[in-house]
């Protein structure tokens, strides 16, 4: 026979869900712009080149892309 086992009530942490301040929620700035790099054909062709020649994968190419708008 096992005994169950007795935790005290003020050693079990706390249940539910804390829900967050209103004014924590109100103060977030919300960015949702989106972000549009326009270039010339040109060098749209040559970035395309250069991604197909490296061989990188879709999320790779994106991911360089936002490092680059980040720097400038």
């Amino acid at each position: 026979m096992n005994a169950p086992q007795v935790s005290p009530i003020g050693g079990l942490p706390s249940r539910g869900f804390a829900e967050p301040h209103q004014n924590k929620q109100q103060a977030a700035p919300k960015n949702d712009a989106l972000v549009q790099i326009r270039c010339s054909k040109a060098a749209a062709k040559e970035v395309k080149r250069a991604a197909v020649e490296a061989e990188m994968t879709i999320s790779e190419f994106m991911l360089v892309c936002f490092h680059a708008y980040m720097k400038r």
